[in-house]
């Protein structure tokens, strides 16, 4: 129970700091943005524990890779299914620096833009998951 309600809790905090640095999401309805925290909060409950069970890394650089993967699959199977939000295509506007530095408008696919918000929730999940973690004793 402490360990739902932990990542409930960090789940929750990562979303909002992650949707104050990039969101790239059209709500459908007001309740559509606790529909994107349960995908978040219930994918990242269960990847750990999933990846222990089939031998896949579930601590370091790789169960971060993985995670990502898995929370982008899971934003996007949650897109196609729940039709409650729709992720919008991430752009770079032009920028003419003096006229000397002039870079071209770059307008990239939906699929940048959820590997990039699964990115940033996820080092940010891991960074809030990292400062709380304590050594159990021998069973106290």
């Amino acid at each position: 129970m402490k360990r739902i309600l932990r990542y409930l809790f960090f789940s929750i905090i990562s979303f909002y700091f992650t949707q104050l640095l990039y969101f790239p999401f059209k709500l459908t309805d007001n309740l559509s943005v606790f529909y994107l925290i349960a995908i978040f909060a219930v994918i990242t409950l269960f990847s750990r524990t999933f990846f222990k069970i089939i031998k896949f890394p579930h601590t370091g650089i790789g169960f971060l890779f993985l995670n990502i993967v898995i929370h982008s699959v899971g934003l996007y199977a949650g897109q196609m299914f729940l039709n409650k939000y729709k992720v919008l295509t991430l752009n770079f506007p032009k920028y003419d620096l003096f006229g000397i530095i002039e870079t071209p408008v770059v307008y990239t696919n939906v699929y940048t833009s959820i590997v990039l918000f699964s990115t940033i929730y996820c080092l940010m999940f891991g960074f809030l998951y990292f400062i709380s973690w304590t050594k159990e004793k021998n069973g106290h």
